[in-house]
């Protein structure tokens, strides 16, 4: 499907394993990869096409910070997301979609690990589609830290067989700089290049961030400690976090730990209760993204002790705000989060050290802060735009057009 030229009509196929809500204006509409998201690929590709699971809500909020669709972008579910088998016991009804669809795309970007993209890759290199891999997280400590039996058993199949599409991939984009790359290499061309996007930041909010940490007093002042990420899922290290709670408490701390996010918080609210700290726990929900920047400014030590990682964009978000970062050595995790405040994923005893740490020490702390905001702007949008448009022209040019620079067929 080699075409010559470099015509400005490309229409391309995004594959991966989303959920949306479509409501009742008929948009689709999604909790993270929105249009604005999409629209980094517009500078390429013409027409975009987004395929995932759906289901129809009727009582849905309309935000038009997740909106899919747009100039360009366009949604086709592909299966109605009843449960976590919904991909599974549709396997042929998801082919088939995916045939008629990269019959009609001139190229693919496989959004990995994804079940939907390994079903389209073997269609989609047997019709000579080329596919550009982004390899956003490991399967394999995905599905170790699932909670299921199956799921284990499930995580080294899993890994090995995106370890083999990875391999022998033309071109990938990794999100991380070293632990992706390690784990799934390729023989390919490919480059370390986040899907974070982080606006740019005046010095007054550092100056702001310092301030606030000026006025910490061990014993006396009230901190807040912050975790993001789904309540619905056991990797994300809210159960730590709540555990180390009373051995903060413990030490006389004036200890706030509050969690952004969806889902059920009952069972994390079962085990603060347990514990006897529940008042301390504050569940605030699914947050938008200004929402999400004054939680974040809100916050004085950010934590993600998490069983398994891409490179989590929370953590960036906090940075970019000046917020001291104790995390885990969790997947990408150690390319961001100084080596003197990563933790073990479990290990509750040495996360309530490092926040104690931060907390004895406002010094420290206030070179974590500017040391975070620093390191946060390297994850601006435009220069990691700018990396992503070059490689994918590259990729274009290498795989869909000739290298002749003549009309397109």
């Amino acid at each position: 499907m080699t075409k010559t030229g470099t015509s400005s009509c490309v229409k391309g196929l995004f594959l991966s394993t989303g959920d949306y809500r479509i409501a009742i204006d008929g948009e689709a509409y999604a909790s993270g990869l929105n249009y604005a998201f999409f629209k980094r690929y517009l500078s390429v590709i013409n027409d975009l096409v987004v395929v995932g699971r759906y289901q129809y809500v009727s009582d849905i909020s309309i935000d038009e910070n997740r909106r899919v669709s747009g100039r360009g972008v366009s949604f086709k579910g592909l299966v109605v997301n009843r449960n976590r088998l919904s991909i599974l016991f549709n396997h042929r009804q998801i082919k088939r979609e995916l045939e008629g669809l990269l019959r009609q795309v001139d190229v693919a970007i496989a959004r990995v690990p994804s079940e939907i993209a390994l079903i389209a890759i073997p269609i989609a290199h047997k019709m000579g589609v080329p596919v550009l891999f982004e390899v956003v997280g490991c399967p394999y400590d995905a599905l170790m830290n699932h909670g299921s039996f199956l799921g284990k058993i499930y995580a080294p199949f899993a890994a090995a067989r995106l370890r083999k599409i990875i391999a022998s991939a033309s071109h990938v984009i990794y999100v991380s700089q070293k632990f992706l790359q390690n784990r799934y290499p390729t023989r390919g061309k490919s480059i370390g290049c986040s899907d974070v996007v982080i606006p740019e930041r005046s010095p007054k909010v550092l100056e702001q961030r310092l301030s606030r940490i000026s006025r910490w007093s061990y014993g006396n002042a009230s901190i807040r400690l912050g975790l993001m990420g789904s309540l619905g899922v056991n990797y994300k290290g809210h159960e730590v976090a709540i555990r180390a709670l009373p051995l903060l408490l413990d030490r006389g701390l004036d200890i706030q730990l509050n969690f952004a996010g969806g889902g059920d918080p009952e069972r994390w609210r079962a085990l603060a209760e347990h514990l006897g700290v529940a008042e301390r726990v504050i569940f605030r929900g699914l947050l938008s993204r200004p929402e999400i920047e004054v939680w974040l400014t809100d916050t004085d030590i950010y934590l993600q002790p998490s069983k398994q990682e891409g490179l989590p964009r929370s953590i960036i978000e906090a940075m970019a705000l000046g917020c001291p970062v104790v995390g885990s050595y969790a997947g990408g995790i150690p390319e961001l989060v100084d080596e003197a405040f990563l933790v073990n994923a479990d290990d509750a005893k040495d996360l309530a050290e490092r926040i104690i740490l931060c907390i004895q020490n406002t010094e420290l702390a206030a070179a974590q802060a500017r040391r975070n905001f620093d390191l946060a702007n390297r994850y601006q949008f435009e220069p990691l735009q700018a990396r992503r448009e070059t490689f994918m022209r590259q990729w274009l040019q290498e795989t869909y057009y000739t290298v002749d620079d003549h009309q397109r067929e």
